[in-house]
């Protein structure tokens, strides 16, 4: 038997478009904190072409008419955690492997460390 049904398991519990989030929030991060006209338009213009990238896809997927599409998109959400925080899905921490959580540590402290050296520190605020 086939398995009609879209994956809502590890990362897609916590948002259905984990790279587009993940996006938005850089460009959010950075436009909180630069406030130059350079910064505004990049990452302004990243910010926005990410956030209308998920609401893009979730109407074209909705338009399709699938049926399975509707299930997965009434337990998962674009804003992370808030399918979790409003019962529609769960956390399961068991459906990471160990090299994916330490993996994805690895890469934040090493970009964390890396800004430090060719740009502004991000602990700018705690000096």
């Amino acid at each position: 038997m086939i398995n009609n049904k879209l994956p809502i398991y590890g990362i897609t519990r916590v948002t259905r478009h984990p790279r587009l989030c993940g996006v938005s929030l850089w460009g959010i991060a950075h436009l909180l904190v630069n406030g130059n006209l350079a910064a505004l338009i990049m990452f302004g213009a990243l910010t926005v072409t990410a956030m209308n990238g998920m609401v893009s896809i979730d109407r074209k997927r909705r338009r399709a008419g699938d049926g399975l599409w509707q299930e997965f998109a009434a337990q998962t959400s674009r804003l992370p955690f808030a399918a979790i925080l409003a019962g529609r899905t769960r956390f399961e921490i068991s459906e990471f492997r160990a090299w994916q959580i330490a993996l994805a540590v690895a890469l934040f402290a090493g970009v964390f460390w890396l800004h430090g050296i060719i740009g502004p520190s991000p602990l700018w605020a705690l000096h």
